[in-house]
């Protein structure tokens, strides 16, 4: 069975959906260590996506797993997600505005 388990890679744009991938798989394979869980995220990392990232491995940690995916999640997403509110708060201005 452990033939099956498969790593998602971790793109820029699909960040969320490569932990949904990899997260489901971790009861199936009774995956729980955080060891092993960062070991499996580390291998799924692509260099742009590892760029971002570095500074927090340095780190000691009882949680390095979970540390490494807040911030992947915090440095990937959030700024996303501030893109989106701008775009459509012009958006909004506009047709406010009229033409």
């Amino acid at each position: 069975m452990a033939d099956d388990f498969t790593l998602p890679r971790f793109i820029r744009f699909k960040i969320s959906k490569a932990f949904l991938f990899l997260e489901i798989q971790f009861p199936a394979y009774e995956i729980t260590n955080q060891q092993v869980l960062l070991t499996c995220l580390l291998k799924g990392l692509t260099p742009a996506v590892f760029e971002v990232v570095y500074d927090v491995l340095g780190k000691p940690s009882r949680t390095p797993y979970d540390d490494l995916k807040f911030a992947i999640l915090k440095r990937m997403e959030e700024p996303k997600l501030e893109y989106s509110k701008r775009v459509l708060k012009e958006l909004m201005n506009g047709v406010a505005n009229g033409p």
